[in-house]
């Protein structure tokens, strides 16, 4: 899933692919894949990043288009060493395959 990454403003809003007229244009993966894309932005190594697997048990759909990722991200930091980041992203779904960047929090 690639998109691309726009500062509008102060607010980050990233374009998504859409699942076209047979589904829903967001939903739990896009979300995912969305929060993804925020949090690599913020890497050192964006490259060397790796997510649990599953995203389902990551990613709670807080109702209308909003969808809230809690997670973790495994990346090598500037000396080369992999670390683990957890973070909470919460994004909305804005439309014409458009999402918003409500918050994102790393630990």
């Amino acid at each position: 899933l690639f998109g691309s990454l726009v500062v509008v403003g102060g607010i980050w809003v990233m374009s998504g692919v859409s699942t076209g007229p047979s589904g829903p244009a967001h939903s739990n993966l896009t979300a995912w894949a969305m929060c993804q894309q925020y949090v690599e932005a913020r890497l050192k190594a964006p490259s060397t990043a790796d997510y649990p697997w599953g995203y389902s048990k990551y990613t709670k759909d807080l109702g209308g288009g909003r969808y809230r990722v809690s997670t973790y991200v495994d990346s090598q930091n500037s000396f080369g060493a992999k670390i683990r980041t957890k973070f909470d992203c919460t994004v909305k779904y804005i439309g014409s395959s458009k999402w918003k960047l409500e918050n994102l929090v790393t630990r």
